[in-house]
């Protein structure tokens, strides 16, 4: 019996299949290779030098500028004022006429003096008509506090001795000083009724006018640019702690259990970067930043600004620096 050879185009097939195989298995053992001797793949991150600082937590608010002192002068005779002696801004010492009432039918003449010096802030008397009630304010443009109205929501942080920063639309960037000093005891409204809560004709309803407490700032700063009637904006300093590490908010992670941590990177002898991670304790939180406590934190530490992700030995990179050398000169402490 005569054997039948295999077509000569089976054995191409054997033969293209065969170095398919082959190609596929060199490039699988390259891979592996690759995977085994190149290492973790590096993760891009930001990073920030780790320093102290001074937090401070405040507490806003608005307010005016008043006079340390204020005279009312007031008359109730209804006698007709014939002539006013001063005008706004003019500066009076005490028993100085301010104005004269003549009383016609008696034909009686009357003098309303000054019962203090300072600066007249404010006139009433109208010639001709009768005096009845204040006709003359007198205040000292000299010496200024602030009226402060505190929320209802921040008025349990705020004490009599806090520091306070004060500005002004008209005075710009300019900062002046002052200390809260005496705290009312009752609410009253921005528009300075002597209750938050008030009667809604007479049914037993109250307004919505939120509750606020009005508090006295003396300002220890010169006062220069500040005048009577100025709106004022405080920030009242409810916490301070000076020369703290602290860092964004966005640079603390979590573990798996729950407990804080900041991500260091550390550098070997050969340059490759990974992460150590530093269990921390969270302290005073302000708007921007929290301070940061923790036995192995060293002032001047590279930490990660963003480690959301990361995990302890992680291989990183500084971004924007996986494809190019590092700069001359370039220190790996500075912001990426």
């Amino acid at each position: 019996m005569n054997s039948q050879s295999a077509p000569p185009m089976d054995k191409k097939k054997k033969i293209i299949i065969g170095c398919a195989i082959g190609l596929g298995l060199v490039i699988l053992g390259w891979i592996g290779y690759t995977a085994l001797f190149s290492g973790p793949s590096e993760t891009p991150v930001k990073t920030l030098t780790l320093g102290k600082g001074d937090l401070q937590r405040t507490v806003s608010a608005d307010g005016q500028v008043i006079s340390t002192f204020t005279e009312q002068i007031s008359n109730t005779s209804n006698i007709p004022v014939w002539s006013v002696d001063v005008s706004v801004g003019n500066y009076v010492n005490k028993g100085d006429r301010l104005c004269r009432l003549y009383n016609k039918e008696a034909d009686e003449w009357q003098n309303v003096n000054s019962t203090a010096s300072g600066t007249i802030t404010a006139v009433n008397a109208v010639n001709g008509a009768p005096a009845n009630g204040v006709l003359f304010t007198i205040q000292n443009t000299g010496d200024l506090q602030v009226n402060m109205k505190i929320k209802e929501s921040d008025i349990d942080k705020v004490a009599s001795g806090m520091k306070v920063n004060i500005k002004t639309d008209a005075t710009g960037n300019r900062v002046y000083t002052g200390t809260v000093g005496r705290i009312a005891p009752t609410a009253s409204n921005m528009a300075g009724g002597n209750a938050a809560v008030q009667g809604n004709n007479n049914t037993g309803g109250t307004t919505s006018t939120k509750a606020e407490f009005e508090a006295i700032v003396p300002i220890d700063s010169p006062a220069d640019g500040l005048y009577i009637g100025m709106k004022t904006k405080q920030e009242v300093v409810v916490e301070e702690r000076p020369g703290v590490f602290n860092v964004p908010f966005d640079a603390v992670a979590k573990d798996e259990k729950g407990n804080t941590q900041v991500f260091v990177v550390n550098t070997d002898e050969k340059g490759k970067m990974t992460v150590e991670a530093i269990p921390v304790s969270l302290g005073i939180q302000t708007d921007f930043a929290v301070e940061i406590a923790g036995e192995k934190l060293k002032e001047g530490m590279t930490l990660v600004s963003n480690p959301s992700g990361l995990t302890p030995g992680q291989a990183v990179v500084l971004e924007n620096e996986s494809n190019a050398a590092p700069k001359e000169g370039a220190s790996q402490n500075a912001p990426a």
